[in-house]
């Protein structure tokens, strides 16, 4: 299963793509690709995981990111708040041009036959997005711990 993580040097993301590189699995199948997006990346990328640097707001680099029929998609990249409303021009690039083109590109891919099933979108709300979550959470709490007995 190919799954991606857009927004995946973000807080959210790092610890998701963590947990899935560890577990190699996720719903009870197995992850052979592991694609992160992002705008940039702070530490580079380990074992079955391939880095894209760009933006989703380019049609051009979405599309050859979804190159490879794409079976879970975590989509995590925004422009939040103050930053949003101080930059609208990239707000609505980001998070209203990005998803749609996200999305058009993967309903594009079930349409054509690349996948057996439809193409798993997870966002804030979702049961996959509180998975990813706990995974956050729960790689903080045990840091945190590993820093206090050192």
């Amino acid at each position: 299963m190919h799954v991606l993580i857009t927004g995946a040097n973000g807080f959210v993301g790092q610890a998701l793509a963590a947990r899935l590189e560890r577990e190699r699995a996720l719903g009870g199948r197995a992850i052979d690709a592991l694609t992160l997006i992002d705008i940039r990346f702070t530490t580079p990328a380990t074992g079955l995981a391939r880095q894209l640097v760009g933006s989703i707001a380019n049609a051009r680099f979405v599309s050859e990111a979804l190159a490879r029929p794409v079976d879970i998609l975590f989509h995590l990249a925004s422009i939040p708040g103050g930053m949003a409303e101080q930059n609208y021009a990239l707000a609505r690039d980001v998070n209203l041009v990005g998803t749609l083109s996200l999305l058009e590109a993967t309903k594009a891919q079930t349409e054509e036959g690349g996948l057996s099933s439809p193409i798993s979108v997870v966002g804030i709300g979702s049961t996959a997005f509180r998975y990813a979550c706990r995974a956050c959470w729960h790689d903080h709490l045990h840091e945190q711990a590993k820093r206090r007995r050192s």
